[in-house]
């Protein structure tokens, strides 16, 4: 087996025994591995880029890192919901509402002065 099809296969584990999984390819290395070394990274780089993830699974980039997540797992769903809460609780509507129109106010006036 290939160094590439065993990445596969570890990373299929990976989703299977942990569904609510979020991972950078340090953090796929460390649990395939038992170490971080730069070569094992680049094949588990190319074996994400090449494989098809089951699911909603997806690959994305943050803080500087491709991360390996699933957009709609109940702990981010959860985490989702929490978030709206929050912000409905602070009026968050009305304030961009004031903000969308005190910014087009603007913009008209500015157009305005510019085109005389």
């Amino acid at each position: 087996m290939s160094k590439a099809e065993h990445a596969r296969r570890a990373i299929f584990e990976l989703i299977a025994s942990d569904p609510n999984g979020d991972w950078s390819v340090r953090e796929i290395c460390e649990r395939i591995y038992g170490r971080f070394d730069p070569l094992e990274a680049e094949t588990v780089r190319r074996a994400l880029q090449h494989m098809s993830l089951p699911g909603t699974w997806r690959l994305g980039w943050r803080t500087r890192a491709i991360r390996l997540y699933d957009p709609c797992s109940d702990a981010r769903l959860a985490d989702l919901e929490k978030r709206i809460e929050h912000l409905t609780k602070k009026g968050w509507h009305e304030n961009a509402k004031a903000c969308a129109e005190a910014t087009s106010t603007l913009g008209r006036f500015l157009w305005g002065t510019i085109n005389q």
